[in-house]
């Protein structure tokens, strides 16, 4: 079984597919394979064999090179994460039923498609918009303020006739 993951927002850090074998293991996240490898302008594939039966994939960009799914209670993944059959949740896992593939003798192929929560992408976009419209604002004001400073005042009562 052939899986390419794309959807990376850049090369960084590691990709990491886990394979889940039954929906116990998916439940409890409790992978049976975890493989991981390098991002290549921003796709990665990994190459499973000897698999038959039904199972679940989940790929993650793991760009702290951690090791693990960066996570917020309850399970709401920080980093971009997708599963197989295109499932998706924005809170949690999705259902097992959702996700299974099936692997026989004959090779097969797989695309998983990385998504960032949207929820985590808000806060992502708070923690760095916020900030850079507070500072054009700032420069702005201060581009303002030095123009009227550097500009001759005229008083209203100071008018000259020819």
């Amino acid at each position: 079984m052939t899986v390419t993951v794309d959807g990376f927002a850049d090369d960084l850090g590691q990709a990491v597919v886990e394979l889940y074998g039954s929906a116990k293991a998916y439940r409890d996240g409790a992978p049976e394979t975890v493989l991981t490898t390098t991002i290549i302008a921003r796709e990665a594939k990994v190459t499973l064999n000897g698999l038959i039966g039904t199972y679940v994939l989940r790929a993650y960009h793991d760009r702290n090179s951690s090791g693990s799914l960066e996570t917020v209670a309850p399970g709401i993944a920080l980093e971009p994460s997708g599963y197989s059959r295109g499932a998706w949740s924005e809170i949690a896992r999705p259902d097992w039923a959702l996700t299974v593939i099936s692997s026989g003798i004959e090779p097969s192929e797989h695309r998983i498609r990385l998504r960032t929560n949207a929820f985590v992408a808000f806060a992502q976009m708070l923690a760095v918009g916020l900030p850079a419209l507070l500072a054009v604002f700032v420069g702005l004001a201060l581009v303002r303020w030095l123009r009227g400073a550097l500009q001759p005042s005229k008083d209203i009562g100071d008018a000259s006739h020819d």
